[in-house]
């Protein structure tokens, strides 16, 4: 593919997960007449809004299959419903589709073999690590109501740095990120600015847990899709080197650091919650 000059370079990739990719192809959508136009669309949008999966080019996938210890990270679309009607049109003739397209997950590579799924945070974990987070929505507790709080992440930025001491490197993965608040179901004031302040403290740990979350799961299938050994060669070449050929299980073993800086600029159309009124 990559020696035809005709192929484009820019030309996505995604597994069919529990089916194959002509079921998939032939699948009849509703907005759009060509298959394929539908399945990146819904990719383009999932990683905009759930940033649990995103898109791979086919130059993407050449160089993850070059990387040491490692391999690709493809984002996976599958089947929701009566699959044997997919391919007719009577699919789209209705309001209720009997089946859909979705996007399912992330595929994790090793040596050219998938050896795993990701999914939820964990997904969302990889896009982070990989900076390839666009958006998506962070759900925040609120005093003893869960999840009440919803803050949508506007723009973030990962840079990934090592640093080897004795025969063991550390890796620090450093972050920044811009939100915005984007719903409130319990009575904050956020007028004032300490209660901002705890919201981005807590954004800081729900990122930190779903890095975390991923790099576990990496590492539990001993995986390099999230770049720690290019940052060891960046930042060390000679320590590198020795560590090349057993960096299959150094990679397993070693230190992570995640340092997020959260900063929310803006709580939309109003500061108070109706429900901050009611409880006064």
């Amino acid at each position: 593919m990559e020696r035809d000059p005709e192929p484009r370079m820019t030309t996505r990739v995604i597994i069919a997960r529990n089916t194959d990719a002509v079921t998939i192809l032939k699948t009849v959508t509703a907005v759009e007449a060509i298959p394929a136009n539908a399945i990146l669309g819904k990719l383009k949008i999932s990683g905009r809004v759930l940033a649990e999966s995103y898109e791979v080019e086919m130059d993407d996938v050449i160089h993850g299959l070059l990387t040491k210890g490692g391999g690709p990270v493809i984002s996976g679309i599958k089947h929701i419903g009566k699959i044997e009607t997919g391919d007719e049109i009577s699919n789209v003739e209705q309001t209720e589709l009997h089946t859909d397209l979705y996007t399912s997950g992330m595929a994790l590579f090793k040596k050219g073999k998938l050896v795993g799924w990701v999914k939820d945070d964990r997904a969302r974990g990889i896009s982070w690590i990989n900076n390839k987070m666009k958006g998506t929505i962070v759900n925040l507790d609120c005093e003893t109501k869960k999840d009440a709080i919803a803050v949508e992440i506007l723009r973030s930025n990962t840079k990934i740095k090592a640093k080897v001491q004795g025969e063991q490197p550390i890796i620090r993965i450093n972050i920044q990120e811009i939100a915005t608040v984007g719903e409130a179901l319990c009575p904050i004031d956020l007028s004032k600015s300490e209660e901002i302040r705890k919201l981005e403290k807590q954004l800081d740990e729900e990122t930190v847990h779903d890095v975390m979350a991923a790099v576990k799961a990496a590492q539990k299938l001993k995986t390099d899709v999230i770049g720690f050994g290019a940052a060891v060669e960046r930042s060390n070449p000679r320590a590198w080197k020795k560590m090349e050929k057993e960096w299959e299980g150094i990679f397993a073993t070693c230190k992570v650091e995640v340092n997020v800086e959260s900063t929310i600029r803006r709580t939309n159309m109003i500061s108070k919650p109706y429900l901050f009124e009611i409880k006064k």
